[in-house]
């Protein structure tokens, strides 16, 4: 396994030993209180093989998955975008990470 630390906040993970490769790439960002666009140029733009898999709220270690969504128009752009505050209240300021992969279509 390969592992890249990038520079904007984020770290790359490719696997040589299962095949074909597909490259994971996990990016950390900080929830919001309140519903709407997750800033963030570190998201992967201009490839089509990309698409958003989970978030992960690492402050309280759960799955908020389906308090995220994918809403870019534009092929291969992640534009991470927060529907919903959560069941705990809201997100606001909780170090959130998102696993993007490497679809392969």
């Amino acid at each position: 396994m390969t592992i890249k630390i990038g520079p904007k906040g984020y770290v790359d993970m490719i696997s040589s030993e299962v095949g074909p490769k597909r490259k994971v790439k996990i990016v950390g960002f900080t929830g919001l209180a309140a519903a709407g666009p997750v800033a963030g140029p570190h998201f992967p733009h201009n490839n089509s093989k990309r698409g958003l898999k989970a978030v992960i709220d690492m402050t309280w270690g759960l799955n908020s998955t389906a308090y995220f969504s994918d809403s870019g128009s534009d092929t291969g752009n992640i534009h991470l975008s927060q529907i919903d505050t959560g069941a705990g209240g809201n997100f606001d300021g909780h170090t959130m990470w998102a696993v993007i992969t490497d679809t392969g279509t």
